[in-house]
């Protein structure tokens, strides 16, 4: 199994096990010895993104971005 798909099949566990309080809480995350996996949902977007730690420390500047959706508004005149 690849990195990534490794890392999305731990999110989507996650997701199961922790959807009422992630999409209550509106930015969740759960960090493990070597990635930190970050569910972000905002008014007009939601994002799970994977970082990768370094001991205890979590590296901002390594990342890949698992899910991605965007909401798209319409202007009702």
């Amino acid at each position: 199994m690849s990195k990534i798909n490794h890392l999305k099949k731990m999110a989507d566990i996650l997701w199961t096990h922790h959807s009422e309080e992630i999409q209550e809480e509106k930015d969740w995350y759960f960090a493990c010895k070597h990635w930190e996996i970050n569910f972000t949902f905002d008014d007009d977007s939601q994002t799970i993104v994977a970082y990768k730690r370094k001991g205890c420390e979590t590296d901002w500047s390594n990342y890949i971005v698992l899910a991605r959706k965007v909401r798209k508004w319409k202007t009702i005149v």
